[in-house]
């Protein structure tokens, strides 16, 4: 198969997966930071949200159907189409003239972008053996690192220098790029023997997760947890999900196996990968918010104040790599960084108005070196679990369960959060306050983006009286205060979440990874398959 494949060849389509993910993964960093552009551009500012929820339903739901049809019909067709449908969606968003037509282009990128989340790891799977392939998946872990640290800058560059089109244009050329040195580089596989497509399943998965997904991503924001809106999409996503199941127990090919929950491997790293992705973005999400929110820095500041975990991350998920594919193990690195996810975890919640920048760095360097550490590790158990000719479907099931938790994880989260914040900040509005400022004033402080935005708080300071300045002004300070104890909660969770990684990851199977893919060959000698070398 692709062992046969020379050194140089190999390293020629690694070259091109990385280009393909560093194209996927600065994408959100760099949209993110010129979206103000856009707004003022575009207008349509209530549906902002539209714009990274369509990307990210699109890209979750395409990940298990990629996954399987490239095990199917070859990962070569699949992998090449993905980058130019992410290209293509790329473009169009670039010439959009309405936020409408914004939001339905990013969800076309979004599934380009789900195509190549589905099958970079396969790939990479294909072409190393699993004990060396841990050194090459740990590359492209600090590829991802790297796009959330260089993102906002390279997205702050073109949008104040150029135009926010750019934004999206700068993806075409990287891609074209990419898209040759596969082309040339990438051999074609496929099973000889004829499968069949999973329709329903694809139907089914679709019907359960995009309603799901979104309810959680709506849940505590555009409507209450307990709204019709949110039961009906649960209740509806759970009933295709019973429907789903009974579906892929009776597939012939199916999707996602329900085979696969007989491995404890696989179940194990679903959930810790799960766990990790809660912890992972729920730190992403609230940190800028206490930086901005209770240190009072800049909304720029907050963007960049994340760069030390990025660091750490990206060198401890090489180092893991790296000792993964020397000593042919990864249990240990698994245990020591949940380990040390926990105690940066702890360090966090310990953040209060006090906190300097040297304590917020030092627990951010802690946190993302267990982050990193862990990174390359749960794909690499599951690919080694399972014979070669399911490594599309186990990789990109273990891509979509982590997606599913993560954003499950911060819907809940900040929901915590602002459930925290309203019931704090009822606490702390003095009553001389209530007496003299309207009730809908009142409202505004039921939520925490209240203290980072400048123009609300010096309108609100224009029209008191100036006696009220000073109480105003404290009040702001208790405010900060009570968001800060909001994100201690927060920060808290997390710290549990990594503990329940760091106990659950001592029951994952320690399978010695095989050294040559050949050996899995050998396993399913039956298969039949073909090497088309271009």
């Amino acid at each position: 198969m692709f062992g046969e494949l020379t050194k140089k060849r190999k390293m020629i389509v690694f070259l091109g997966v990385i280009m393909a993910m560093l194209l996927s993964s600065l994408d959100s960093t760099i949209v993110s930071t010129a979206m103000p552009k856009v707004l003022t551009s575009l207008g349509g500012v209530e549906y902002l949200s539209w714009v990274f929820t369509a990307y990210m339903l699109a890209s979750t739901i395409s990940v298990p159907i990629f996954g399987k049809l490239a095990d199917i019909y070859g990962r070569k067709p699949f992998y090449i189409a993905g980058v130019v449908v992410f290209l293509l969606g790329s473009a169009l968003c670039g010439i959009s003239g309405t936020m409408t037509q914004l939001i339905l282009f990013r969800a076309l990128q979004g599934v380009g972008g789900g195509m190549m989340m589905s099958n970079s790891m396969a790939i990479i799977a294909d072409i190393f053996p699993p004990q060396e392939r841990a050194s090459k998946q740990g590359i492209i872990g600090a590829v991802f690192g790297l796009s959330a640290i260089i993102g906002p800058a390279i997205g702050g560059f073109i949008t104040d220098n150029l135009n926010w089109r750019w934004v999206f244009y700068v993806n075409i050329p990287v891609g074209i790029v990419a898209i040759v040195i596969l082309i040339i580089g990438l051999p074609f596989v496929k099973d000889a023997v004829e499968r069949k497509i999973d329709y329903l399943g694809a139907t089914f998965i679709i019907s359960t997760f995009t309603p799901m997904l979104l309810a959680f991503s709506w849940a505590g924001s555009k409507y209450t947890w307990g709204s019709k809106e949110i039961i009906g999409l649960l209740i509806f996503s759970l009933i295709s999900l019973i429907v789903l199941i009974f579906t892929e127990s009776k597939a012939k090919e199916p999707i996602i196996p329900l085979s696969l929950f007989k491995s404890a491997t696989f179940n194990v790293s679903v959930l810790a990968g799960l766990l990790m992705s809660v912890a992972m973005f729920g730190i992403s999400a609230y940190v800028p918010l206490f930086v901005q929110g209770v240190m009072g820095e800049t909304a720029t500041n907050s963007g960049v104040i994340t760069t030390p975990m990025m660091i750490s991350a990206i060198i401890a998920s090489t180092i893991s790599g790296q000792l993964i594919s020397k000593l042919g193990k990864y249990k240990l690195n698994a245990i020591v960084g949940f380990a040390i996810m926990s105690i940066g975890m702890y360090l966090m919640s310990t953040m209060g108005i006090s906190t300097t920048h040297t304590q917020l760095i030092i627990s951010m360097l802690v946190l993302g070196f267990g982050l990193g550490l862990i990174m390359p590790i749960f794909v690499i158990a599951v690919q080694n679990a399972f014979p070669h000719k399911m490594v599309g479907t186990v990789t990109a099931s273990v891509t979509f369960f982590r997606n599913i938790g993560g954003t499950i994880g911060v819907a809940i989260l900040g929901s915590i959060l602002n459930a925290q914040f309203k019931s704090g900040s009822a606490s702390v509005i003095p009553e001389a306050v209530k007496k003299i400022m309207p009730m809908e004033q009142q409202k505004i402080f039921e939520t925490p983006q209240t203290l980072f935005n400048s123009d609300v708080i010096s309108q609100i300071s224009a029209h008191l009286p100036s006696q009220a300045v000073a109480m105003f002004t404290k009040l702001l300070d208790d405010l900060k205060g009570v968001l800060s104890n909001s994100i201690h909660t927060i920060f808290l969770y997390c710290m549990f979440v990594a503990i329940a990684g760091f106990i659950l990851v001592f029951f994952l199977p320690e399978n010695p990874l095989r050294q040559t893919n050949n050996e899995e060959e050998n396993e399913v000698s039956s298969e039949k398959q073909e090497l088309v070398l271009e």
